[in-house]
């Protein structure tokens, strides 16, 4: 991938986020374990277009703090810890490899230099973030680590001291600690041999005949309606359901006709602003949704 540098960030930094490009283990059907969380279609779009597909270095600040954060912690290690350490394993569909962030006492933790809003609506991560987590611990396992439990350090970027205090449902620390639930051995074992399965499957298939990303894969945000009121910018209230929404218009409306149904189509916010191959996707060129 060819890293530009459009808006012309200062040559330090954009050295930095050139070098700091993770390189994948150059070795026949090998899957780290972020990769096999990739969606299909992402996956292989990307393996036949990386030689010509471009990001600006602007759309990498917050990889590049990422990193930074990661290379703080290391200075931070105690003696009895391993942090950033690469495993693989043999299975019988390929090679599993990844590189954990830090190993103490039977605990694996994950670090995540993340957005607030992670921890708020953190169901919508906690499907990954278990994949993830229990990948490298198999990686463990098997090379003979006892693992009794998993956890996300977030640390929020964005997170403020005021809105702790006032806001329901707001966390109250910058840096918090989410257990993750940790699968048998065997459910590891078995997870990983399907992952890797699957994604072989597709590697001799037309691109475009690999099926589309579900919508969970492309963040796609429901289709809402909104009861508005002539005159008012903002909604009186948002429906998911059409037919709820309907009934509230037609209940306001009695007598005149002031108020109306406005229709808020859902987006796949990961086509349309953070995925790398969206400009080859064919689902994506004939998505209604496409606004490129």
């Amino acid at each position: 991938m060819k890293i530009t540098n459009k808006t012309n960030l200062p040559t330090v930094i954009y050295n930095a986020i050139q070098r700091g490009w993770y390189n994948d283990l150059k070795v026949k059907n090998a899957f780290s374990a972020t990769t096999l969380l990739k969606p299909n279609k992402l996956y292989w779009l990307s393996k036949q277009y990386e030689d010509v597909l471009v990001e600006d270095a602007s759309d990498r600040i917050w990889a590049l703090m990422g990193s930074a954060m990661h290379s703080v912690l290391e200075k931070g290690q105690e003696d009895d810890a391993i942090q950033e350490c690469r495993l693989r394993m043999e299975l019988p569909s390929g090679i599993l490899h990844g590189s954990f962030d830090h190993y103490q006492n039977g605990t694996v933790s994950d670090f995540k230099f993340t957005s607030v809003w992670s921890v708020v609506y953190k169901q919508d991560k906690m499907e990954e973030w278990t994949q993830q987590l229990n990948l490298y611990a198999l990686l463990l396992r098997d090379s003979g680590f006892t693992v009794t439990s998993l956890q996300i350090i977030a640390i929020l970027r964005d997170w403020s001291k005021a809105k702790s205090k006032f806001t329901s449902g707001y966390p109250k620390e910058q840096v918090v600690i989410i257990p993750i639930p940790l699968w048998t051995k065997e459910k590891q074992l078995e997870y990983a041999e399907f992952k890797i399965a699957e994604k072989q499957s597709y590697k001799d298939i037309n691109v475009d005949e690999i099926p589309e990303c579900s919508e969970r894969e492309r963040w796609q945000s429901p289709t809402e309606y909104a009861v508005k009121k002539i005159g008012r910018k903002s909604a009186i209230k948002l429906y998911t359901d059409i037919d709820e929404a309907r009934a509230h218009v037609a209940n306001l409306s009695m007598g005149n006709t002031n108020h109306y149904l406005e229709t808020r189509e859902g987006k796949p916010r990961r086509c349309d602003d953070y995925c790398p191959v969206s400009n080859f996707c064919n689902w994506y060129s004939n998505s209604i949704f496409n606004t490129k």
